[in-house]
């Protein structure tokens, strides 16, 4: 055989196994994740998705109003509308936001492998798992095993399709991709204060293309479609702020960071959020990693500030493939519109890592990093993988790229341990919810005793709430009425007061306990 073939063939081999182990990877992360749904998932509203039952049920009385209305700073109008569309499909079921989270971050995380494979020349290598390492951990259990996470999820998502459509799209893009972008310049600011912060970069990334290649595109239609995305984005950004109410302060402890230490505790905390695109073991310090590690006796804390240092590290490297596109291709050619489009999507993950450290330099501090901003600062180092496959030294790509692989299998564990911590705090105020309600406790009792775990500011409320879902017949609230009244007049008679619940309260006890450095769960409503 001659040597070109045989060496041929080996490629197609090697490209052959690296794709398998690759998906099978996806796969069986895929699969541990909807396992844990199944095991540990529970069809209880937690937190915000006690919001979505009077629209749930049918008892909301404005709906356009209640899309657009604020949680804390944000409005999240086209989340809310899509977990209420599944959770009617579903019957009520709240599960159905936990698989549809889950769904959503596998689609994107094989979408990003098959983009790194395409850009490579139709071959993948094994260091593609970095994306299932990355995107598809237990760490991120919040954005999992939480519906009302899809407020959270959506705009992680919309942002990294944007990103795959920079990757492999030059410009002119294509109608179909066309029409994609467009759509996600419209509902970006319709899905939290993340995707308003993105909205201007994507305008003016879909403005500048679509002015400098308007000879190139076709059909004719294209181009004023894109400049009406780009206004109708523009005009859901003002009306953002349009009887936008602040946040109460305290909420933020501004008060409690000196004005000489602001500054500091801005770029710290920007550090730590750039670091969390490893997992919540990046995020430099917090709860999970106080106590004395099992090997070797070093506080694991310490090991948290050595990955939050790699996690920083990887994102400055940008700065190598950047500068090298930036004297390889010029603005106005195919190749030279993908590095401009690297070059916004740059500066609008630096613009989200610097207003996200300055809203929350005053509590963070305090109370941690939330273990969910971990998939917000995930496309970052996305970003910086496929640059370094586009324009990285040709000696050096494969090496980056096994770098992230090593470095995100390493902090696996860690991300796991996070996960399974956040699944105990979870499974055992459910159970302990659930074990109450099989004993016919009124909705006032259940109330009184988990409001603080299930709804920490609206314990009257949470009560209401659970009515409503009983007379709409969602399980499993749908008891016997007769039987809850039965059971209550009986505890009345008998002078039975609601004790507190000790279940109950070893929750609430980890959640605000000394070892909350991490981060905690419920202020008046949650923050982002």
């Amino acid at each position: 055989m001659h040597p070109h073939h045989s060496s041929l063939l080996g490629k197609i081999a090697t490209d052959k196994w690296a794709l398998s182990g690759v998906l099978a990877l996806w796969a069986v992360m895929l699969s541990i994740v909807l396992g844990c749904v199944a095991m540990y998932g529970y069809s209880v509203p937690w937190r915000e998705d006690w919001s979505m039952v009077p629209a749930l049920v049918g008892q909301e009385q404005n709906l356009p109003h209640w899309l657009w209305a604020q949680t804390v700073e944000h409005r999240v109008p086209f989340p809310k509308a899509v977990y209420l569309v599944l959770l009617k499909i579903s019957g009520g079921d709240f599960r159905i936001g936990m698989i549809a989270n889950t769904l959503m971050l596998a689609g994107l995380s094989l979408a990003m492998i098959l983009t790194a494979r395409r850009i490579r020349g139709e071959q993948t290598r094994l260091a593609d798992t970095f994306f299932p390492l990355a995107l598809l951990h237990l760490g991120h259990w919040d954005n999992m095993i939480w519906g009302w996470a899809i407020a959270f999820v959506i705009p992680a998502v919309l942002v990294c399709v944007w990103l795959l459509i920079i990757v492999r799209c030059p410009w002119p893009l294509p109608p179909k991709i066309a029409v994609t972008v467009g759509l996600i310049t419209v509902l970006l600011p319709l899905s939290s204060a993340v995707g308003l912060i993105f909205t201007p970069f994507v305008a003016l990334w879909l403005a500048a293309g679509a002015i400098l290649y308007q000879r190139g595109t076709s059909p004719r239609w294209v181009v004023p479609f894109q400049s009406a995305c780009v206004i109708i984005s523009i005009v859901f950004a003002c009306r953002y702020f349009v009887h936008y109410v602040p946040p109460p302060e305290r909420l933020y402890h501004f008060d409690q960071v000196p004005p000489p230490a602001f500054l500091v505790s801005t770029l710290v905390t920007a550090v730590r959020f750039v670091g969390m695109s490893l997992g919540p073991v990046g995020a430099g310090i917090g709860r999970i990693l106080t106590a004395e590690s099992s090997t070797g006796g070093v506080p694991q804390s310490n090991i948290s500030v050595v990955f939050c240092g790699v996690g920083a590290l990887l994102w400055v490297s940008s700065m190598i493939p950047l500068r090298r596109g930036l004297g390889l291709h010029r603005i106005g050619t195919s190749e030279g519109s993908r590095f401009f489009g690297f070059l916004i999507f740059a500066a609008a993950m630096a613009a989200l890592a610097l207003v996200l450290a300055w809203s929350r330099s005053g509590w963070v501090p305090i109370l941690g990093m939330p273990s969910r901003y971990a998939l917000l600062s995930v496309p970052g180092l996305c970003a910086v993988y496929f640059a370094w496959i586009l324009y990285g030294p040709e000696t050096a790509r494969n090496r980056f790229a096994i770098a992230c692989a090593i470095a995100i299998l390493l902090a696996l564990p860690f991300n796991v341990q996070e996960g399974l911590e956040e699944r105990d705090i979870y499974a055992a105020g459910m159970r302990a919810f659930e074990q109450d309600l099989a004993e016919g406790l009124s909705w006032q009792e259940l109330a009184d005793r988990h409001y603080k775990f299930l709804l920490e500011w609206d314990r009257d409320g949470l009560a209401e709430r659970m009515q409503m879902l009983q007379e709409a017949k969602i399980a499993p609230f749908a008891r016997d009425a007769s039987r809850s009244a039965l059971a209550e007049r009986k505890r009345d008679h008998l002078g039975c007061a609601a004790a507190p619940d000790n279940a109950s309260n070893m929750v609430t006890a980890t959640l605000h306990g000394d070892d909350s450095g991490r981060r905690s769960f419920c202020f008046e409503n949650e923050l982002l």
